[in-house]
């Protein structure tokens, strides 16, 4: 195509269209665009680039891609053939653009063109007013941006601070919290020291803590730690007391204590009226250190103190317990608590000596391994008209006084019986020995043939044993310890029967008496006692009419004596327990249980024995046996 046939059609222009755009440099490949960046030029420097291979979606990237390169110094002007309205927005940064057109084409072509320029570049026009516009509400819109921006940045800095504050004192609470609990678990005030070193143990110029604590007045003692152990001493030679309000006398003190030099403390005083705990941190802090250790002590000594006082009551309440339960197990006599049905709840260590059954557990007297006891119970009453469940049963040992008692009782009868017989003896004796000599007299004066003579012999006879009626009266009746005798068996049981003739009288009674050398070494009297209390027993046994047996036999070792009734006999159950003392089948007020213990006491302090034939099948037989007295 001949360039004298091509004209060039403004659609808009900055430029002065002959001098601009001929002085231009004219570009018609891509390939030499960025060589413009490498050469310089100044504000008037112009270039044309025709359409064809550079496309106006290259130019367009290619100018913003390299605008802060060229910082608007380069004019493009932008010739072009075919170019559609969409190229010529993309061309908004061209300072001219141009449309060749053929110089045969016709008027109304050229006029189509033009209108066709003229529209396109209205359009650019409004399109560059209203994206001028929409950049500056742009700018405005980044401003406003940039200010909520350093708005939210300012407020999340506040919400992280506020944040890490709230961090900080959740934990503090955690950790009180985790303190408290660690504090509830607390047995002793050894346990209450090391839950203390463990919740300082991060405190690096802070020692192990160390408690003085005062439960009495004026009666101290302190914990400490050595190495990993606790060591827990009296000090109450050292009325610490003294030394509280002067840190450097505390120091003093507690050197002392300790056996070690002492360097700067802190104290923490808990004073009650009852008590009073001290707990001490050695350190080596500065002041602003001491500052913070102290608000973090602050904030845990309530705590502190609640748990020193829960320790303090509950030792205290120990030892109100230890002392009750020491003045019970002190007392000697059995002492228990049960229930309704007679489950023992506690008991005092006599009672588990005793170790008496329950359901005997009632007002009375019990024999218990071979012992009396007195039983007396106490119903436990915990609010006024509150129906007990719980009753305290007392047993008081009166086997002793039991004992005492009965030998009163025997030695009243005894005195009784020897100041009767002793009376009897002086207004029997005198016309006794009358009316035998007055026999005697009467005898030697009428002769053996005379038909009184034996009448006569006869009321000798009858005052001779009256006499020893008497005497063995007062021998029985005796209060004067005796001795041991070589004695008769048959003598001694011979002596007795005579005061037992009353007792004796509604039995058939059948005597059996060896007449051999039944010899033994006993003290009379108590052996008559013996005799008498089985001979009674056995009278008293037969409520009927039965037969009652005395007989002795000798063997070359022993002489025996055995009284033999044919009453209901022993019962097997009570075998066992018939020579226990104070155990009796009588009714209450017709015994006291120590006839057979008594009297087997006698004869076992003779060297004998005294036991039941447990082979009879009716009846009873108490057998007496004695050894057999040296020649």
């Amino acid at each position: 195509m001949q360039s004298d046939s091509l004209q060039l059609i403004e659609v808009y222009s900055n430029l002065k269209f002959g001098k601009d755009l001929l002085g231009a440099t004219h570009i018609h490949h891509f390939d030499r665009l960025d060589q413009i960046l490498k050469t310089p030029f100044s504000e008037s420097y112009s270039l044309v680039i025709v359409g064809g291979e550079i496309s106006p979606l290259f130019l367009h990237q290619w100018l913003n891609k390299h605008s802060t390169n060229l910082q608007g110094r380069l004019k493009v002007i932008y010739v072009y053939e075919f170019l559609t309205k969409a190229d010529i927005i993309l061309l908004s940064e061209c300072e001219a653009i141009f449309k060749i057109i053929h110089r045969q084409e016709s008027s109304e072509i050229m006029q189509k063109s033009w209108q066709e320029a003229v529209s396109s570049f209205s359009g650019l026009l409004a399109t560059k007013d209203i994206m001028g516009r929409v950049r500056a509400q742009n700018k405005v819109l980044n401003e406003l941006n940039e200010n909520l921006e350093k708005i939210v940045e300012q407020r999340t800095q506040h919400l992280e601070i506020s944040k890490k504050e709230i961090e900080i004192k959740n934990k503090e609470i955690r950790e009180l919290i985790k303190f408290i609990k660690s504090l509830s678990n607390v047995q002793a005030f050894e346990d209450l020291l090391l839950i203390l070193k463990h919740e300082f143990i991060r405190y690096h110029k802070v020692e192990p803590p160390i408690m003085i604590y005062s439960l009495y007045p004026h009666s101290y003692r302190c914990i400490s730690f050595q190495g990993p152990q606790i060591i827990d001493r009296s000090i109450d030679n050292i009325k610490i007391e003294n030394f509280l309000n002067d840190s450097l006398k505390l120091r003093e003190a507690l050197a002392d204590i300790l056996a070690r030099p002492m360097g700067q403390i802190l104290c923490v005083t808990i004073e009650r009226k009852e008590h009073s705990g001290y707990f001490i941190f050695e350190h080596s802090m500065d002041s602003l250190e001491q500052k913070i250790f102290l608000e973090i002590l602050e904030r845990r000594i309530e705590s502190l103190r609640v748990a020193f006082d829960h320790l303090a009551l509950k030792w205290k309440a120990h030892q109100i317990s230890r002392q009750w339960s020491l003045t019970f197990d002190s007392l000697l006599d059995p002492i228990a608590i049960i229930d309704q049905d007679y489950q023992l709840i506690r008991a005092n260590k006599s009672f588990s000596k005793v170790a008496p059954h329950l359901k005997k557990a009632k007002t009375g007297k019990i024999n218990l391994n071979d012992k009396l006891f007195q039983v007396q119970a106490y119903p436990i009453q915990l609010a006024p008209g509150e129906k007990s469940i719980h009753t305290i049963v007392h047993y008081t040992d009166i086997t002793q006084a039991t004992k005492l008692q009965g030998q009163i009782i025997q030695s009243e009868k005894m005195a009784a019986l020897g100041l009767l017989a002793g009376n009897i003896a002086h207004e029997l004796n005198n016309p006794l020995t009358g009316i035998k000599s007055l026999a005697q007299i009467l005898i030697s004066e009428v002769g053996s043939l005379h038909a009184s003579h034996s009448d006569l012999n006869e009321i000798e006879q009858a005052a001779q044993r009256s006499e020893l009626i008497i005497k063995n009266l007062l021998d029985f009746s005796s209060l004067h310890e005796s001795k041991k005798e070589k004695v008769s068996l048959r003598l001694i049981v011979q002596k007795t029967l005579p005061f037992l003739k009353t007792t004796m009288r509604y039995c058939q009674n059948s005597i059996e008496l060896e007449e051999k050398e039944d010899f033994i070494d006993v003290e009379p009297q108590l052996l008559q006692q013996v005799i008498f209390n089985l001979v009674n027993n056995a009278c008293q046994a037969m409520e009927d009419k039965g037969e009652l047996t005395l007989m002795s036999r000798v063997t070359e070792v022993s002489v025996e004596f055995s009284v033999r009734d044919t009453g209901p006999g022993v019962p097997a159950e009570i075998r066992d327990a018939i020579f226990t003392p104070f155990f009796t089948t009588k009714e209450e007020g017709l015994g006291t249980g120590l006839g057979l213990s008594m009297s087997r006491n006698i004869v076992e302090k003779f060297g004998g024995k005294l036991y039941l034939n447990e082979n009879l099948k009716t009846g009873s037989e108490f057998i007496i046996s004695l050894p057999k007295a040296p020649k």
